[in-house]
């Protein structure tokens, strides 16, 4: 069938979804950028005290860190792959920053009695920490999306 200027375009079904693999390549980057935060993240800790209200929540940022580097690597590659193991990476991957987010908002609370009693640092505090979550949270829910898409695709295919 030609296409004419009124007809839709039919989207090819069998090619890989775009949305899926432009998120999967966006959170290869992240991942990869989580490589060099880890190791910042370990350097941070030995040459903080450990007498500091934020020390703790050290070890499991670093954890969470890890567990997004090595998990979204294995399964962004395995995704872009068309394998379906990367479904089940990916999973762990979101489980991994969902933690990740949590322990950020931890930190946040901790550095938050910091700034407490300068109510302009309170204020760009708080925006800065809102909009850090807004945006992990949103690319979080388009991931989710992504993989779902994907999962769909490789079900009908």
């Amino acid at each position: 069938m030609e296409h004419t200027q009124n007809q839709p375009i039919a989207a090819d079904s069998s090619s890989y979804p775009v949305f899926s693999k432009t998120f999967f390549i966006m959170d290869m980057v992240f991942s990869c950028l989580r490589i060099p935060l880890v190791l910042l993240g370990i350097l941070g800790m030995v040459s903080m005290q450990k007498d500091d209200p934020i020390y703790f929540s050290g070890y499991f940022e670093i954890l969470t860190g890890m567990g997004i580097a090595v998990f979204g690597l294995w399964a962004n590659i395995a995704l872009l792959s068309k394998k379906a193991s990367g479904i089940t990476m990916a999973y762990y991957n979101i489980a991994f920053t969902i933690g990740s987010t949590l322990v950020g908002i931890w930190q946040i609370v901790i550095q938050s009695s910091a700034v407490a009693g300068d109510a302009v640092r309170v204020a760009s505090f708080s925006i800065g920490a809102g909009f850090t979550f807004i945006i992990r949270i949103a690319l979080l829910i388009c991931y989710f999306i992504a993989v779902k898409k994907f999962k769909s695709w490789l079900a009908w295919k």
